[in-house]
């Protein structure tokens, strides 16, 4: 234990504590600095993380114009994901008017003449775009879960 040196602790007329002046420390503390490798490797997967939401946003549009290019009057198509580990992907499942009449539905037999599922393999289990939907833009069901993508729709000029 060590003895209190009162001119160690400052203290005012009143008996409070007054503030100290301060040296320089003796001892600096260095962080460790990342190694150049692990630096690369840092950029490398930023720079992929950004592509790959690059390649997602566009496979968005894609879908959205190829989608209203086969149905003009579409206002809304769910995209579904079954549970099972035999089609993890998501597959057009249905497409809706802005009344909410189905357009096309594949429960129905319908077939869309769209290489949908291309465009749709950009989206694994992670992602910008349709596999992070807000509270209201999906639907859970006993098999799967939809995903909501609006189509707005072009522009009418007269």
């Amino acid at each position: 234990m060590t003895n209190f040196n009162e001119a160690e602790h400052p203290r005012a007329a009143a008996g409070q504590f007054t503030e100290k002046t301060q040296n320089t420390p003796e001892v600096v503390l260095d962080v460790a600095s990342s190694s150049a490798a692990r630096q690369r490797l840092e950029t490398a997967s930023e720079e992929a993380r950004q592509a790959n939401d690059r390649v997602r946003e566009a496979a968005v549009v894609v879908l959205r114009e190829e989608l209203r290019q086969e149905f003009p009057t579409a206002k809304t198509a769910l995209f579904f994901r079954p549970y099972d580990a035999y089609t993890p992907r998501l597959h057009l499942s249905v497409v809706l008017d802005g009344d909410g009449n189905t357009l096309f539905d594949t429960d129905e037999g319908d077939y869309s003449n769209g290489d949908y599922d291309w465009i749709l393999e950009n989206f694994a289990e992670d992602s910008t775009g349709l596999d992070e939907p807000t509270d209201s833009d999906f639907q859970e069901s006993p098999h799967g879960v939809y995903r909501e993508l609006t189509l707005t729709a072009p522009e009418v000029t007269a």
